[in-house]
């Protein structure tokens, strides 16, 4: 009894086993539409062009070609036909021919894997009618026969043009001499044709018709990108128009792409502001900013190392912190005077930067902006600077000398330490700026503070001078 029992329990238990590995393969998960973030359609259009037609759809984002998509299409009221076509990118597009003329049709977008299908909303086109036939017959649908026009009596005879006593409105004309007919082959009858300048007759151009202008892209991976983030009119390319009308660069998806230039960038005057690490490890080589720019954000082109010269444009009035930190590879920097804000840190690293002219607009050097420039051997302070913030200048190993300008307020602690070569500091303000502890520790034993000769007493005293006493002489300017 104990061993039927054991066998039941047995061959129950493995049933319940084949029924749970059934279901399991019954329930096998696909891709599917509604779970895997497929993005929804965004757009979807036809052209026509006689019987034939163009549909396409256009999705949020490009999708792997293991989904299948097309189209169903169909005269209006009646059942739509499903039709498949190719998925390219973010793009479903199908072209059908053969259609009814002078017809309406509905049609939507599908896209599925097999089980689960998302359909995009419904758009309607309508076929070209066909011409009318041409009745050489009837003066109304044959364009080139001349219309008779009516006659009052039906019975009158009919009138002919040369005979005058048939052709009441035509004065009768004297007889006169027939004159004669030169032979045709005779020079002296033939008219004489003015000579021309240009023959050859000038094309006429529809001064309406707009001329599209497309942007040739240095770089591949920088086309696609901004093809596929600004092409409104879905023909794989990108227009200056198309350009101009961009004013947020969010759309643009770098990742995975690596471009070496984007001087194109100038096409694109209605943006005003680059996003925070937009350009952060690109292989730029070179870039041209659009003259609407106004704002370079934080980290926007840190660890570029491509780039050797960056000028940035009149209109710029700020950049961000770490803005070009570590672009080892920059020589030149050319500032705008409408620079009102250089953020900390902005040039920060950029080892190979070898002289930089601060605009009159900057009030402030901010915290270690070009700490570690370790080439950087001159340096011009703006005119109304106010305040030069800790570390600014500080490991500047080829910075040879400095003038501060009379308007600072105060210097803050390491604005100016481990600069090895600084040798001369000129400071033109009257009043002893306020001054951290260690503004010029590790710097040469020899280095020279000249201060105006009529203040020399005031340094002396000045808060934060007293560990930097043996430093100051005083100069006439």
């Amino acid at each position: 009894m104990c061993l039927e029992v054991e066998i039941y329990m047995l061959r129950l238990h493995l049933h319940i086993f084949f029924l749970c590995l059934l279901m399991a393969l019954s329930c096998q998960r696909y891709p599917d539409p509604y779970t895997e973030g497929v993005p929804a359609f965004v757009s979807i259009e036809s052209h026509v062009q006689g019987s034939s037609v163009v549909m396409t759809a256009v999705l949020e984002k490009a999708l792997p070609n293991k989904f299948e998509c097309g189209f169903y299409y169909g005269l209006k009221g009646t059942e739509q036909k499903k039709v498949e076509a190719q998925l390219q990118g973010s793009r479903v597009i199908l072209e059908q021919s053969g259609l009814m003329s002078a017809s309406n049709y509905t049609f939507k977008a599908y896209i599925t894997n097999g089980r689960n299908e998302r359909c995009s909303f419904e758009s309607t086109f309508s076929t070209d009618p066909e011409a009318p036939p041409v009745d050489p017959d009837d003066p109304s649908t044959n364009p080139d026969e001349p219309e008779t026009p009516p006659t009052d009596n039906p019975e009158a005879p009919p009138v002919d043009p040369d005979d005058p006593s048939t052709n009441p409105d035509e004065p009768e004309t004297p007889p006169t001499e027939d004159p004669v007919t030169p032979p045709a082959d005779d020079p002296s009858t033939e008219p004489e044709i003015p000579p021309t300048d240009d023959p050859v007759t000038p094309p006429v151009v529809d001064p309406e018709e707009p001329t599209v202008e497309l942007i040739d892209f240095a770089d591949e991976g920088m086309k696609n990108a901004c093809v596929e983030a600004f092409d409104v009119d879905h023909d794989g390319e990108l227009s200056t128009a198309e350009a101009s009308a961009v004013k947020d660069l969010s759309k643009l998806d770098l990742s995975g792409v690596y471009a070496a230039s984007f001087d194109e960038f100038r096409y694109f005057t209605s943006v005003e502001s680059i996003p925070p690490a937009f350009f952060k490890n690109q292989l730029l080589v070179s870039i041209t900013f659009p003259a609407s720019l106004k704002t370079i954000s934080s980290q926007a082109f840190e660890a570029c190392l491509g780039l050797t010269h960056i000028e940035i444009p009149s209109g710029v009035t700020e950049i961000g912190s770490w803005a070009f930190c570590g672009c080892s590879n920059i020589r030149t920097v050319s500032l705008p005077q409408t620079l009102e804000t250089l953020a900390e840190q902005a040039f920060r690293a950029c080892s190979k930067l070898e002289s930089i002219e601060l605009p009159d607009s900057m009030t402030e050097l901010h915290r270690w902006m070009f700490y570690q420039c370790s080439s950087l051997s001159r340096v011009t302070l703006p005119e109304n600077l106010r305040i030069i913030h800790d570390g600014a200048l500080s490991s500047c190993y080829s910075l040879l000398e400095v003038t501060v300008p009379s308007g600072v307020l105060s210097i803050g602690y390491d604005a100016f330490a481990d600069c090895r070569q600084l040798t001369d500091v000129y400071m033109l303000p009257a009043d002893p700026p306020l001054m951290g502890t260690t503004a010029f520790n590790t710097n040469p034993s020899y280095m020279k503070i000249h201060v105006p000769a009529s203040s020399y007493d005031r340094y002396l005293s000045g808060i934060g001078w007293e560990s930097y006493t043996q430093y100051l002489m005083p100069w006439e300017y």
